[in-house]
């Protein structure tokens, strides 16, 4: 999403040589972002019997331990997302979306591109594949008791 407000986690290095990264904020408030004439940002969702446009806020909270990797990180996250939906355009979408709170966890990697890199530059064929990474042996930290919200 083009349209969503930069998020910028801190790393700290740890005395066991891990990065940890105290919990930071993400998300996009019911302002029109991507200037569609709706609040929020717009998702469209592609199914045959149920599709449709939601236009929603999101909050999300994360917090994260990584490893150096190849001139890298790569890490375990903990993400809170909360999200409140605005309007939908599509019958049955309207029916089962809602407002929810999640609770995730997924794993990432971070890795220098050159100053000049955009989106539009790197090929697809360059993300890394966070799957293949040995994660085994930590887990990112817990989330704070509080929940987020949009």
């Amino acid at each position: 999403f083009r349209s969503m407000p930069p998020a910028t986690p801190h790393f700290v290095p740890q005395p066991d040589g891990m990065l940890q990264a105290d919990a930071w904020k993400s998300g996009w408030d019911a302002s029109d972002h991507d200037q569609d004439g709706f609040p929020g940002i717009a998702v469209k969702v592609s199914a045959t019997l149920c599709g449709g446009t939601m236009h929603f806020a999101s909050a999300a909270e994360t917090v994260a331990r990584a490893k150096p990797h190849n001139e890298g990180i790569i890490g375990r996250a903990n993400i809170r997302v909360a999200q409140e939906v605005h309007k939908v355009q599509g019958a049955c979408l309207s029916l089962v979306t809602k407002d929810m709170t999640q609770d995730l966890r997924g794993v990432f990697g971070y890795f220098p591109v050159s100053a000049d890199t955009t989106c539009d530059t790197v090929s697809e064929a360059s993300w890394p594949d966070p799957t293949a990474f040995d994660l085994e042996a930590f887990e990112a930290p817990p989330l704070p008791e509080a929940p987020a919200e949009p």
